[in-house]
């Protein structure tokens, strides 16, 4: 392996709080934020269509609903899961669900098995039920957060502002993230 491929390898995929309303998920290939302005991006996921307004950057392409998207040779699928929408996409080898709470719960039989599921909490439901979706990781994050992950083993469970990973790394035994 060259010194070059060694450094590719070393490099991590990203998920990083942008306040308590959004994330920035960073790939090898592309940079998503999710219902936040990030001028970094080159997509932003919105759950709702209303949440446009708040989105401020020309250079990102905005997506806001069901169907399949291609964005920088990352394939992300929209399932309406409600009033909202779930996407999935597999970012440097891992796959990954981003929604918020109820809509992941809404969709869970439609949904297939994912390396992370990143849930955002606005509400203090009881998130257990993806530990069927996800097999390594769930991360929340949200105002309720905190909340939501009490339910879950405090051993296996961190509270941080950027979640660093790579298909290797990811843990062997379901943990649980909270970003602040």
């Amino acid at each position: 392996m060259s010194r070059k491929d060694s450094y590719v390898s070393m490099v991590y995929m990203e998920i990083i709080a942008l306040g308590s309303e959004g994330v920035r998920l960073k790939g090898k290939q592309a940079v998503f934020s999710v219902n936040a302005t990030d001028k970094a991006a080159n997509g932003t996921f919105l759950f709702a269509p209303a949440m446009q307004a708040v989105i401020d950057n020309e250079d990102s392409i905005v997506l806001s609903g069901p169907g399949d998207y291609e964005l920088r040779g990352v394939k992300i699928t929209g399932i309406r899961g409600g009033d909202t929408t779930v996407y999935s996409m597999i970012l440097d080898g891992v796959s990954i669900a981003v929604g918020n709470l109820q809509a992941i719960q809404s969709l869970q039989t439609k949904l297939k098995e994912q390396n992370i599921i990143i849930a955002y909490c606005t509400t203090e439901e009881n998130a257990s039920f993806l530990t069927s979706l996800a097999s390594n990781a769930l991360v929340f994050y949200g105002p309720k957060a905190a909340t939501v992950n009490q339910v879950f083993p405090k051993e296996k469970s961190q509270t941080i502002a950027k979640y660093q990973t790579t298909l290797e790394k990811l843990p062997l035994e379901m943990e649980t993230i909270v970003l602040e």
